[in-house]
């Protein structure tokens, strides 16, 4: 059986993602951190969703 999907609060991904994120970073950088959060929070279809999320605003 898989376990059960769990939603990821925005706010506690954006504070995942930033707290390695240096004061000069990139978007594309920040994209990346993001979907890496993802996945340690949600699993890989949460970074998924966010991945398709970056590329389809041209940040990946």
């Amino acid at each position: 059986m898989h376990a059960p999907r769990r939603r990821i609060p925005a706010a506690c991904l954006a504070l995942a993602c930033v707290t390695g994120l240096l004061k000069d970073v990139t978007f594309h950088a920040a994209a990346e951190a993001t979907v890496a959060a993802a996945q340690r929070l949600g699993g890989a279809t949460a970074a998924g969703v966010a991945r398709a999320a970056f590329i389809s605003r041209g940040l990946l």
